[in-house]
């Protein structure tokens, strides 16, 4: 993975290296592994310690633990639970973690090409990890 010199941080331990050219421009990030790889990364890293789910969970449906990460985000948007800092950040995560799981399940359903389809949820996917982590309150 090539990120830019100021977000390496972000890489897993030894996953660091600083991009070549133009491709270290803040705001890129150039991952060249399998789609599946990409996907548990993101499992493990982020869907699993935020919201308790995994494809393994769901009969290895990834479509599925995107679904009832969302529900659950949901439930947790309802809950009248004091203060509740930036609010309209959970409902843009909640929109754009649908958006993964619609892509997913398009993507399962053959509705949507394979390698398109893929490359859509990888993006949804990482724009959702942004939200959660600026309303996180990480920059």
């Amino acid at each position: 993975m090539s990120l830019c010199r100021w977000h390496r941080w972000l890489a897993w331990p030894g996953g660091q290296r600083a991009a070549a050219g133009n491709a270290g421009r803040c705001g890129t990030v150039i991952d060249y592994r399998p789609f599946r790889q990409i996907v548990d990364s993101h499992v493990a890293e982020w869907l699993r310690p935020r919201f308790q789910e995994t494809p393994q969970d769901h009969g290895d449906d990834v479509a599925a633990a995107l679904r009832a990460a969302h529900r659950g985000l949901l439930a947790g948007l309802a809950l009248p639970i004091g203060r509740r800092p930036a609010l309209e950040m959970g409902y843009a995560l909640a929109a754009s973690l649908d958006h993964a799981v619609r892509l997913a399940e398009a993507v399962a359903a053959g509705t949507l090409d394979v390698e398109a389809g893929q490359a859509h949820l990888l993006t949804a996917l990482s724009v959702a990890e942004a939200i959660d982590a600026t309303e996180r309150g990480v920059s």
